[in-house]
């Protein structure tokens, strides 16, 4: 079915450490198909990352897959976890909002929330477009897709209207606080 997937991950519980001396640097990785995207990395988010990234892609395959991974400092970035994602069940749903399973060689890596969103449209884009706050990050990649460009802020915006009051984020995922902390 033809649309547009919108992909969150909202925060991590991560089991692996992959850094020896310091607190990890993780980002998130995506790959639908043979688009591969990179987020942006939650520096010293070590164990408990947080991430305010939106991944917009044309939904033209049933899975994909998202790597967590390490920002290597003087070697080369390292995989944490990875997890494939059924997309049936956003298809189904619409808003899907869950933990999933990070594996790494087999073990239990860790868990990440995410927040999938498929919207059912005509025409879908043929490149990833990400999004970090209200900072769209591949500028290149948005030419004649404005559709995906709206969609993406307005679910920015619609966040942040219910962080601020306290509502949590997309799908009420509660705002981080003193006493309700997430990390």
């Amino acid at each position: 079915m033809q649309g547009s997937l919108f992909i969150r991950p909202i925060e991590a519980r991560l089991y692996r450490d992959v850094e020896l001396f310091r607190k990890m640097d993780p980002y998130c990785r995506l790959t639908l198909g043979n688009q591969t995207v990179k987020g942006t990395i939650c520096k010293k988010g070590g164990k408990r990352p947080l991430w305010d990234d939106i991944f917009v892609f044309g939904k033209n395959e049933p899975t994909y897959v998202l790597e967590v991974m390490e920002k290597g400092t003087l070697t080369a970035d390292h995989t944490i976890g990875v997890c494939e994602i059924d997309l049936q069940e956003v298809e189904e749903e619409g808003n899907v909002l869950k933990w999933y399973e990070l594996h790494y060689k087999k073990k239990l890596a860790g868990e990440i929330l995410l927040e999938t969103i498929f919207v059912r449209e005509q025409e879908s884009p043929k490149t990833p477009l990400v999004y970090v706050g209200r900072k769209l990050v591949e500028k290149e990649i948005v030419t004649g897709h404005l559709a995906q460009k709206v969609a993406a802020k307005h679910l920015i915006s619609y966040q942040e209207k219910n962080y601020r009051k306290g509502k949590g984020g997309l799908l009420n995922v509660p705002k981080p606080s003193e006493n309700n902390s997430v990390l």
